[in-house]
């Protein structure tokens, strides 16, 4: 049995900190940088969500694969250790995306059907930013996403309806 606290005790405990925070600001006894405190509580926000993700058997992990992604990535650029520039967002948020669901696929590995988007996502995240940084021609990709594409929806079809007939798919008690 996993013992997790009532949602009401932590509002309650996060209320608490955030106005303490606050006094502590005002009465000019600490330098806060609001934006680092609060992409980090997002940050932790996403490790306790995928934490009880993993626990509850996948229910949860992708929300929390990408607030943590997303919380530590603006930390990190608060500080200037990391950019992403503005035309390779989109590749990573197929990254990000392919990553949420590969880990919701290793939190409960009855729902194998789930690697079919977790390396579509990932696959083509990492080619667009190939493309994008000249290893090979971007043209070509997009062509070859044209052509194929609709093999992806055939594959997660054929896995999705494998995965029902062997009858694994229900959770729990």
């Amino acid at each position: 049995m996993v013992y997790s606290l009532p949602k009401r005790s932590l509002i309650g405990v996060g209320l608490i900190a955030a106005g303490v925070l606050l006094l502590v600001a005002r009465l000019h006894l600490l330098y806060f940088d609001w934006r680092v405190l609060f992409w980090g509580a997002v940050a932790l926000a996403g490790i306790y969500r995928l934490v009880t993700g993993f626990l509850q058997h996948g229910r949860g992990v992708f929300l929390g694969t990408v607030l943590t992604a997303l919380g530590v990535y603006q930390v990190m650029r608060q500080y200037d250790a990391v950019y992403i520039p503005g035309y390779l967002l989109m590749p990573w948020l197929l990254i990000l995306a392919g990553t949420g669901v590969l880990l919701t696929f290793l939190a409960a590995p009855r729902r194998w059907h789930l690697l079919v988007p977790a390396l579509f996502f990932t696959g083509l995240g990492s080619a667009i930013i190939l493309a994008e940084e000249g290893y090979f021609d971007r043209w070509e990709l997009i062509d070859l996403l044209r052509m194929w594409w609709p093999a992806a929806l055939v594959l997660f079809g054929v896995a999705l309806l494998l995965n029902r007939s062997t009858g694994q798919e229900r959770v729990g008690p």
